[in-house]
């Protein structure tokens, strides 16, 4: 079973999209959003996925909240903050999805910029919620080649969808970068010393009809059910 916190779309409903790309893998999730709820589900845990969602606090990475930093939710930040901490402890596999890369990267001490069309020169449009469906390709990524998400893809550049306003600034302790946009934002992170840690800024439960991310989630439950790579 995956542990996740419950997203919700604009609309109040349980966000599917998760649900679906891990079931479609052979997995089920289990999403809950009561701390306490961690603890009474973990015993069965084999691994941990943070999906998107609001802005973390900046407060967790020691900046003050500005104006153009959304609503957050100290509730979430402190369940996810919880959740990595036991899924470390058991050592189980952790995917974090856009507001997943930022809560990894905000757990090992690195920060994010608030906003990037004000506090990131030269950079692309990555906010593109508006431009259409979520699955809307917005634009490519690099990847570097010795690195587990290019072993998973078998490609250093794929085009991927992009949802969001925030992204890493400042690199977290033992996390490594392995991809990038054109601008030079960070794209995508691992942890070489753990068995699998893989944060990704794009959404790709939103885009399955590409066989790749078929597989990507493929070998994410694969790893969750303790089967080699």
């Amino acid at each position: 079973m995956i542990l996740s916190y419950k997203t919700l779309t604009k609309s109040g409903e349980i966000n599917q999209a998760y649900s679906n790309a891990i079931q479609q893998s052979g997995g089920i999730l289990k999403m809950i959003d009561k701390k306490e709820d961690i603890d009474k589900y973990f015993d069965d845990v084999s691994g941990v996925l943070l999906p998107g969602g609001a802005d973390i606090n900046p407060f967790l990475y020691k900046e003050e909240k500005r104006d153009n930093t959304q609503k957050s939710n100290n509730m979430r930040d402190e369940f996810e903050i919880y959740l990595i901490k036991k899924a470390i402890e058991k050592n189980l596999p952790i995917l974090g999805v856009c507001r997943g890369i930022q809560i990894l990267n905000v757990y090992f001490g690195g920060t994010l910029y608030q906003d990037l069309k004000i506090d990131m020169k030269n950079s692309i449009k990555h906010d593109c919620h508006a431009d259409g469906p979520r699955s809307l390709l917005s634009h490519k990524v690099s990847i570097l080649e010795d690195s587990l998400l290019y072993r998973i893809l078998g490609t250093s550049d794929i085009e991927v969808n992009s949802l969001h306003h925030q992204g890493i600034k400042n690199i977290g302790d033992g996390l490594v970068e392995v991809s990038f946009s054109s601008d030079g934002l960070i794209e995508a992170i691992e942890k070489p010393d753990y068995k699998y840690l893989v944060g990704v800024q794009w959404h790709p439960e939103e885009l399955l009809d590409n066989t790749k991310w078929k597989n990507f989630f493929d070998n994410y439950i694969r790893v969750c059910s303790r089967i080699d790579l």
